[in-house]
């Protein structure tokens, strides 16, 4: 059997047959779909699909507890020339930073999709995991580490996941000054200071320190892949303050799950929600 082609891109018009050990087959003809613009301050996401095509646009609030079938959603006909535009006017007030999908099918449901974002670049630095990752940038971020170390890293649909090895005895800390660029767009910071000290998952109480009289913002959600799939499902969510010497403290009403995972960031004092340093206590099912 011939293997995939993984660098291969698919596009509108192309023929895919699949076959499962020649039981069962299926070929489809793809379907065109591109998003152009995501526009927040018309409320609209715009692109292309084929001539007369409906397009189903829906914008991505798994975060906020939503179910897939609750997602703020938009039936449009593409015109004659392809161009199709989805109003998200009575539904949901459009913000930076969310994002969703464009999807096209045909009479037997096969299906393409496109996803996209406000293109809006972020960055969360997982403090303890080494660990820079982002999401709306563009193909080669270049992240620099106190101005010394250097790294190019690339894009996939945007997001990048940058788990350094610290092989060049780089550990990522409160206090680095961090900058990341993609030639478009450049965010220079400092990672915060932020730690979990205590958790016990029997009593409900989570306590950590960050900077002096700063907030702190904590969740806790059922684990990110679950048994059987599904988003996770929000648990707790809470702003909370540090004392004079930076500690905070959380009693949740009741057990916390031993598969629920538990996370808390800060962000940037300067880039505000672009910018996030996280620490995260993962549950059991999450961390195998």
């Amino acid at each position: 059997m011939d293997s995939l082609d993984t660098n291969y891109e698919f596009t509108g018009g192309d023929l895919l047959s699949m076959t499962d050990n020649d039981e069962r087959a299926v070929e489809y003809e793809i379907l065109y779909i591109h998003v152009m613009e995501v526009d927040v301050e018309t409320n609209t996401v715009s692109g292309h699909a084929d001539a007369n095509q409906e397009v189903e646009v829906y914008i991505d609030t798994g975060d906020m507890g939503d179910a897939y079938d609750e997602f703020p959603r938009v039936m449009v006909d593409a015109n004659a020339d392809g161009e199709w535009t989805a109003d998200f006017t009575g539904q949901i007030d459009m913000w930076e930073g969310l994002y969703g999908g464009a999807m096209v099918s045909d009479e037997e449901g096969n299906s393409s999709i496109e996803y996209w974002d406000s293109n809006v670049p972020h960055i969360s630095v997982y403090l303890h995991e080494n660990n820079v990752s982002g999401y709306g940038w563009q193909d080669g971020v270049t992240i620099t580490v106190n101005g010394t170390v250097t790294y190019t890293i690339e894009t996939r649909d945007g997001w990048f996941n940058f788990l350094h090895d610290g092989e060049d005895e780089v550990v990522i800390a409160a206090g680095d000054e961090i900058v990341a660029t993609d030639g478009d767009t450049t965010y220079s910071f400092e990672v915060a200071e932020l730690e979990i000290t205590g958790v016990n998952r029997t009593t409900g109480d989570i306590s950590g320190t960050a900077a002096a009289n700063s907030e702190v913002m904590l969740s806790i959600s059922t684990p990110i892949m679950q048994e059987g799939g599904g988003r996770p499902t929000p648990v707790a969510d809470e702003n909370l303050m540090t004392n004079d010497q930076g500690e905070w403290s959380y009693s949740h009403n009741g057990e916390i799950g031993i598969d629920d995972n538990i996370y808390v960031k800060v962000l940037d004092e300067v880039l505000e929600e672009l910018v996030e340093t996280v620490d995260r206590d993962l549950g059991a099912y999450s961390s195998q």
